[in-house]
């Protein structure tokens, strides 16, 4: 999303939704930053899973760890 204020509404709308009724949501993105507000992240290259990471409930952490693998070539699914 280019829109940084609508960005963060839509990701907190999200957010409240999963947490406040109990739904799962799934989010494809290339942008690893909205991929950090996930639970689990599941990163893909050519429709093979790479890894499946966690969240500790750390966003910065989480994306700290997505901007250490290789973007060019990495989908990423949560």
């Amino acid at each position: 999303m280019k829109n940084t204020n609508s960005s963060k509404l839509v990701i907190h709308t999200l957010s409240y939704i999963n947490q406040e009724f109990g739904k799962t949501i799934v989010m494809v993105t290339h942008d690893p930053q909205m991929a950090s507000y996930c639970n689990r992240l599941i990163l893909l290259n050519d429709e093979v899973t790479l890894e499946a990471l966690k969240s500790s409930g750390e966003q910065e952490a989480l994306y700290a760890v997505m901007g250490r693998k290789d973007t060019n070539k990495t989908g990423r699914n949560c």
